[in-house]
């Protein structure tokens, strides 16, 4: 193709839009090769679907087993506080289940941001129509976010009547 000085402005024209594309790219792309959250935390997941009941607590940094007086329904109920601990691993993406005799040897933070920049954030409501209508969908899943860097983090039984408590950021 032979190039011509009379069409130099459609050339600019044409190229304009690719250059803006790459540099949106790599903006959206270059800040998450660099700022990876590297801040482990715990958190509970409770699978009662009746209300959230918290057993585990941080106080004075430390995580603490709380009695939950179960309700006195006057019908009869099943009532399940099957409540798990986990320590998610920022670096593997990855959480595991813990004891309480575990979970107390950590010092935990809870402050809504983690050392490294980072806060745990719920992601948006499902994107089918029947949301719109009937209030449904789960809220897909928990994020990290920050440092211009969002990522799923990935949590056993993530499911709609999973509910997850964050108790604290670890710092040592």
């Amino acid at each position: 193709m032979h190039f011509e000085k009379k069409h130099f402005s459609l050339y600019i024209g044409l190229a304009i839009p690719v250059v803006m594309l790459g540099v949106v790219l790599a903006s959206l792309y270059i800040p998450s090769l660099f700022a990876q959250p590297k801040t482990d935390f715990l958190y509970s997941m409770n699978d009662n679907n009746y209300g959230s009941h918290q057993v585990y607590v941080v106080q004075d940094n430390h995580v603490i087993k709380q009695e939950v007086p179960l309700p006195n329904y006057k019908y009869n109920y099943s009532y399940n506080l099957n409540v798990r601990l986990y320590l998610y691993d920022a670096e593997k993406d990855s959480s595991r289940e813990i004891d309480i005799e575990e979970a107390k040897a950590f010092t935990l933070s809870t402050e809504t941001r983690s050392p490294d920049g980072f806060e745990l954030v719920n992601g948006s409501r499902g994107g089918d129509i029947t949301g719109l209508f009937f209030g449904g969908g789960n809220y897909g899943g928990k994020y990290l976010k920050g440092n211009g860097v969002t990522k799923k983090i990935s949590m056993p039984a993530d499911d709609y009547y999973s509910r997850m408590s964050f108790l604290g950021w670890i710092i040592t």
